[in-house]
């Protein structure tokens, strides 16, 4: 997941290398693994979406560790101060949910096929 994100992100920050060290660049759900309260998602939804590339991006692991669970807004705040672009690139969502998901997962799907070209 990591390689296909990373390769993602390189099509819009050629000069920037997101950190090749796993120990500090993690794997975020946007939709986390364990929604709280502020995550109106029903388990069926949940376990559905949850997984889908368009609900994964990469996150500086101390930013990571200070937002586990929270809230869509929050996690904004901090997906805004990321260098990582198509972390940043999620603050134009007023809402996430499937269907947020699902286009951000069309939009990732794109840049694949350029990326690569059969």
């Amino acid at each position: 997941i990591r390689y296909i994100l990373r390769k993602l992100n390189s099509k819009f920050s050629t000069e920037m290398i997101v950190i090749e060290d796993n120990n500090k660049i993690h794997i975020e759900h946007i939709m986390p693994i364990k929604p709280n309260k502020d995550w109106n998602v029903d388990p069926d939804t949940h376990s559905e979406y949850v997984w889908r590339i368009g609900n994964l991006t990469l996150l500086g692991g101390e930013y990571n560790k200070k937002i586990v669970n929270s809230s869509f807004d929050k996690k904004k705040r901090i997906y805004q101060k990321s260098d990582v672009h198509i972390t940043n690139m999620i603050i134009d969502y007023d809402n996430w949910g499937p269907n947020e998901i699902s286009d951000r997962q069309k939009k990732m799907a794109k840049i694949a096929l350029d990326i690569w070209k059969l």
